[in-house]
């Protein structure tokens, strides 16, 4: 769905929200050394700078979702296409039947 722009803000909170639940489950026992997980494989293996560096990726996924959230669907993403639709498909209701009628001879 945040490939072709249905839903963006809407789907945009789960991957967040997704991305902070696999970092604490992963990362606090990289931390703490107790990882079932291979270790990295460059010292540092455990501690803070082990998940600093470990946490990398899932950093960024989460910034990622957040752009997307407060930037929103694009002008390509099927979100604005719709728009574009529905706005096609409603007559001119802003303006009294009169102009509307005069706007067209």
């Amino acid at each position: 769905m945040l490939l072709s722009g249905l839903m963006t803000r809407a789907i945009a909170v789960p991957f967040i929200i997704e991305m902070i639940v696999a970092i604490l489950s992963t990362k606090i026992s990289l931390f703490l050394g107790t990882s079932p997980l291979p270790l990295p494989p460059a010292p540092p293996t455990v501690g803070a700078w082990a998940v600093l560096h470990e946490v990398r990726s899932d950093w960024a996924q989460i910034l990622t979702a957040m752009f997307l959230f407060a930037a929103g669907p694009g002008p390509l993403s099927l979100d604005a296409w719709l728009a574009r639709r529905r706005s096609a498909a409603r007559p001119l209701s802003g303006m009294p039947s009169a102009l509307a009628t005069r706007a067209w001879e």
